[in-house]
């Protein structure tokens, strides 16, 4: 299994190679620093990223009441990873899944 997401042709220089847990990383500082966290505080746990033929895959755990919105939770995580992503590593949604795991109070 790779740990690494290996982008081909990323510029004019060449190749770029980034490790799983820069993948990780961007998602725990998307979940603590960018998602509202008077509303959120400790409810995001353990990130998780297997990255399998060029694709990044991630499982994150939340935990959450069945009163919650769940699609628009997914939502609002989908669109800050996914835009952080792309400002680092030019990441194309495509190559990218995110997947919310919640664990019911």
């Amino acid at each position: 299994m790779k740990n690494y997401q290996y982008l081909e042709n990323y510029c004019q220089n060449g190749d770029l190679g980034i490790n799983k847990n820069v993948f990780k990383a961007v998602a725990e500082h998307c979940l603590t620093k960018e998602i509202d966290l008077e509303k959120n505080k400790e409810k995001f746990g353990d990130v998780e990223v297997l990255i399998k033929e060029n694709h990044v895959f991630y499982k994150i755990h939340v935990k959450a009441s069945e009163k919650e919105n769940k699609e628009e939770l997914q939502k609002e995580v989908e669109s800050i990873i996914y835009a952080n992503l792309k400002l680092l590593c030019d990441a194309d949604e495509k190559s990218v899944d995110i997947k919310l795991v919640f664990d019911i109070k």
